[in-house]
């Protein structure tokens, strides 16, 4: 799944990833999950929030941690948030405990800075 996953906003990649988060396996769901996570593809949202009704609290977890990431981005977003209270009340305690950790994710600062300012590294 990294592989996959570092090929980032290519469509064709997207795809298959979104696929992937119907596989039999848990495994490949986490994994995927993981990727997705990663990726931070907003139209891959959806599919992911599908995911908090898994019957794998592991998955579920991993539901939390990917929108965690998102979170970060887009703390605004009532779906993700709704989706995240559902899984912090979840039976299992890890599951909780990753959702509650994702809804505490602070917001990304910007890291595009405009010509001449400052970026946090010297000159050569």
């Amino acid at each position: 799944m990294g592989t996959l996953g570092s090929h980032g906003t290519e469509p064709g990649a997207i795809d298959l990833l979104l696929n992937l988060l119907d596989d039999p396996s848990p495994q490949v769901r986490i994994s995927t999950l993981s990727s997705l996570g990663f990726l931070q593809q907003p139209r891959t949202l959806g599919k992911i929030r599908l995911l908090a009704n898994d019957d794998d609290p592991r998955v579920r977890a991993w539901v939390a941690i990917a929108l965690g990431h998102f979170s970060a981005l887009e703390p605004a977003d009532p779906a993700t948030a709704s989706v995240l209270d559902q899984l912090a009340a979840d039976a299992d305690p890890y599951v909780r405990d990753q959702a509650t950790e994702a809804r505490q994710r602070k917001p990304l600062q910007s890291t595009t800075r405009g010509r001449g300012e400052d970026s946090g590294f010297a000159s050569p």
